[in-house]
């Protein structure tokens, strides 16, 4: 069997529509939904004013970025698997468009990975350091001897920004990490600037904090490499730059989300004059749904048919086979209680909380909510359906990520839309939008079903093929041989009918059949026999006959 698409309204709004795919009739899909917005914008910093350029040099053009492992513990088993883990993480950041707000700082190009990370084993790097400025200073000296050796790049050859990753027993009580520059000089007259960073060593555990500390220097060594590019007075102290000022309003936590699998600190925007971090695409949600059986079904009703004279009167000795016996069949209802499981499936969200809506409203966790659709259902003592606009009970269980439904009362066939909102958790900070997208899909309840004696199916079914065969040999084009009767008439509309999410696949197929077989009838039979066949082929599946009823009933208010 082929799946099916379902479109539907999903809300007040004409905008709110669902598109469900359902791949069989127990399993089926909703269509991805996607953040209005990728980029972070923080409504919570102790800044809150402009940061000023103060004439020099930023890393204007793609600035190149070199990890450099200090000291003999990083070629140890445990120090060579967090090296592996830090220059992933590198990678992916610098892949990552993190960097793009950057522009506004006269930033033209993000940074890009600048190939092999380095380590260093001499000179050793310091143990314990009073101060950030006595690891700086130790940094920047080992950093000019690896130019003088020719090991990095003279400045001359372009500028690139050097971060230095401590080893384990490095400590320093006043910073996670800081930048400089200094002067890398060839007698008598050509001395030039070069940057360099550096990151504490984190504990275990804390590998991933330990990315914030890098993207947070990286961040400020391209807009304030030499100490006289981007920075702002806070308290009258000149000397804070775009990452420094992105703390909660508690100045107790830097502001900080996960961007391309890498954690990463916020940094100020002029442009939004609020901290941000640009997120990039591929956030996305979508509902998955599984049908499964809540109760054993319960006999409702029976009784027996015959064959209306639209059904017989296909019979003819041309057409054998639709000569169907004219007796009384069985037709049995039986009252189902189906449990719909919903999943919520995400991309690129760490943390995914979900809060989980019908009609509009939003769901606790477990509950009884009543809302009103179109269903369809059997009346007593007829097997052909009915429909009507009125309240259902569903109950649901809403757990997190996932939500159970199901109609206690049974007994009814109808569709209902389901919505969500998914916003990501892990942010540490007060946001605009926490990347939010809204999944939906359209939830088919099947409630009732009925069945009729399988002589009959068998019967139609046989009568239907013979009268397909005959329409493609006598009026559908085969190889060469031309179209004999192109002006057909018969039930118009029949095609465009839109099923219900309740009719799945299985019915679905079966409507498309019935179409097949009316345009058939109707270059077979006689007009008025053709119109009686084809309402008995349309009796023959609830739902097309539903789907039906509710348009004439629109057509006719």
């Amino acid at each position: 069997m082929a799946p099916r698409i379902v479109t539907v309204n999903a809300g007040d709004s004409p905008d709110l529509t669902a598109v469900t795919r359902y791949v069989n009739d127990r399993e089926f899909a909703g269509a991805s939904a996607r953040p209005a917005d990728d980029l972070l914008v923080f409504t919570e910093s102790t800044y809150s004013a402009p940061f000023t350029y103060h004439g020099g040099p930023v890393g204007g053009v793609a600035t190149p970025i070199q990890l450099i492992f200090w000291g003999t513990w990083w070629e140890t088993s445990e120090g060579i698997a967090r090296r592996d883990l830090y220059i992933k993480r590198t990678r992916q950041l610098l892949d990552s468009t993190y960097f793009s707000q950057l522009d506004q700082y006269l930033i033209a190009r993000p940074p890009v990975w600048r190939g092999d990370a380095m380590v260093v084993r001499e000179p050793a790097p310091p143990g314990r350091v009073e101060s950030y400025t006595d690891a700086g200073r130790a940094v920047l000296d080992m950093v000019d001897d690896l130019i003088d050796d020719e090991i990095i790049p003279d400045p001359d050859d372009g500028r690139i920004g050097i971060i230095v990753m401590m080893p384990k027993g490095f400590e320093v009580d006043d910073a996670n990490g800081a930048h400089s520059w200094d002067y890398d000089i060839d007698f008598p007259f050509d001395s030039d600037a070069f940057w360099a960073g550096w990151c504490r060593w984190y504990p275990p555990g804390d590998e991933e904090t330990a990315m914030q500390t890098v993207a947070h220097e990286i961040v400020e060594m391209l807009t304030d490499p030499e100490l006289d590019g981007w920075r702002t007075s806070v308290d009258g102290d000149l000397s804070f730059e775009i990452a420094d000022v992105a703390t909660t309003a508690a100045n107790d936590a830097y502001l900080s989300a996960w961007v391309n699998d890498v954690n990463v600190q916020a940094y100020w925007s002029n442009r939004h004059m609020a901290p941000v971090i640009p997120m990039g695409p591929g956030y996305e949600a979508r509902i998955v749904g599984e049908v499964r059986e809540k109760e054993p079904r319960l006999f409702r009703q029976g009784g027996t048919f015959r064959p209306s004279p639209g059904e017989l009167a296909a019979c003819s000795p041309q057409l054998p086979e639709c000569c169907i016996e004219d007796r009384d069949y069985v037709w049995q209802e039986w009252s189902l209680t189906e449990e719909i499981h919903l999943d919520t499936v995400t991309g690129r969200y760490v943390s995914p909380s979900v809060q989980w809506f019908l009609d509009g409203h939003a769901l606790p966790a477990v509950g009884v909510r009543e809302v009103t659709v179109d269903y369809e259902y059997f009346p007593d003592g007829s097997y052909e359906p009915a429909t009507t606009r009125g309240p259902v009970k569903i109950a649901f269980n809403a757990l997190g990520n996932s939500l159970v439904i199901w109609a206690p009362d049974g007994g009814r066939n109808f569709d209902l839309p389901v919505t969500c909102t998914v916003s990501e958790l892990a942010i540490t900070g007060n946001v605009a939008s926490a990347l939010e997208s809204s999944p939906r899909i359209v939830v088919g309840f099947v409630g009732a079903v009925v069945e009729l004696e399988q002589d009959w199916v068998d019967q139609k079914t046989a009568c239907l093929k013979a009268m397909l065969r005959r329409y493609l040999d006598d009026y559908v084009v085969v190889e060469s041989r031309p179209w004999r009767d192109p002006q057909v008439k018969w039930q118009p509309g029949l095609e465009a009918v839109t099923l219900p999410a309740y009719a799945r696949v299985t019915d679905y197929e079966a409507a498309r059949e019935v179409t097949k077989a009316a345009r058939a009838a109707h270059a077979i039979l006689e007009p008025e026999l053709a119109t009686a066949f084809v309402e008995g082929l349309v009796a023959g599946v609830p739902a097309l006959s539903a789907a039906l009823q509710k348009r004439r009933r629109s057509a006719s208010s």
